[in-house]
């Protein structure tokens, strides 16, 4: 069976990006740098041959996808389970307002440990968005097998997936960075086989190179 692949993508910068606050299920607008960032994403996404574009409901992840749709010719699918993690209550605030006895449940949450089952009052545990979002990909995977899609997200939900994928140990800290408009491509060769991670700089000129 050819190769399923799923392009996962973070949103573009958002003004409360800018600000350091929490946004979890609220929303705030794409900034003018952010909105450079999504043109100069959907540009790279030119030669993808996506058969489908998808994305989180949230206005930032819905606005990143309506100009790449735009790009690529595609309409987008919404769909609620690729939302980021919800941080209930403290939805807004900056790390620095965040009451002092929150603060050790919140690193633990912003680590994306998909064991992880602490959830600040009102919001979700990494463990319940791991789930959810799986639930997605699996059944993306299954209606475009062999296709590529494109899937518009958010941090959180790629790097849970990261470290579902790469095998991060539970309880280990999150050493990586995930940035606006970075691009997570998860492949599934076979439906027995387990998802990877494939690495390439999406440039059609310059593809990435083959095993040696």
């Amino acid at each position: 069976m050819p190769q399923t692949r799923i392009l996962l993508v973070r949103h573009g910068e958002t003004e409360w990006n800018i600000a350091g606050r929490l946004q979890g299920w609220q929303d705030s607008p794409l900034s003018a740098r952010g909105l450079a960032q999504v043109h100069r994403l959907a540009e790279a996404l030119i030669g993808c041959a996506a058969a489908a574009l998808v994305a989180s409901d949230a206005g930032r992840a819905v606005a990143t996808a309506g100009v790449i749709g735009d790009r690529l010719g595609l309409a987008t699918q919404l769909d609620a389970r690729l939302r980021e993690i919800s941080f209930g209550s403290v939805e807004g605030l900056t790390r620095a307002a965040l009451p002092p006895e929150l603060e050790t449940a919140r690193a633990q949450i912003m680590a994306m440990d998909p064991t992880c089952t602490v959830a600040l009052a009102g919001g979700e545990s990494p463990a319940t968005v791991s789930a959810r979002v799986w639930s997605c990909l699996d059944e993306l995977a299954s209606r475009y097998a062999g296709s590529t899609v494109v899937a518009v997200s958010h941090g959180g939900v790629l790097a849970s997936v990261l470290r579902t994928v790469l095998g991060i140990p539970a309880g280990a800290p999150r050493r990586f960075r995930i940035g606006n408009t970075a691009v997570v491509q998860v492949v599934r060769r076979h439906d027995a086989e387990p998802w990877a991670i494939e690495f390439d700089d999406l440039d059609p000129v310059t593809p990435a190179s083959s095993p040696a």
